[in-house]
């Protein structure tokens, strides 16, 4: 799994192609809307992370009741 850093770089790189890619082919283009739609799995991907909590130095420890 990404770290949200290497996640948004990987959103800004496929930002810009897709920019260029909608200028150079059309935005009704279907490798345009391709790259759209793998943007669009980048950016929800991003937004997950981004709502879920790290515990990177907390251990789990269960706690059971009798």
């Amino acid at each position: 799994m990404y770290l949200i850093q290497q996640l948004h770089n990987e959103i800004e790189r496929k930002r810009a192609e897709l920019i260029n890619m909608g200028l150079s082919l059309g935005l009704d283009n279907q490798l345009t809307v391709q790259f759209s739609q793998e943007l669009d799995d980048l950016l929800n991907q991003y937004q997950q992370m981004k709502r879920t909590p790290r515990h990177t130095n907390a251990r789990y420890i269960p706690i059971y009741h009798s």
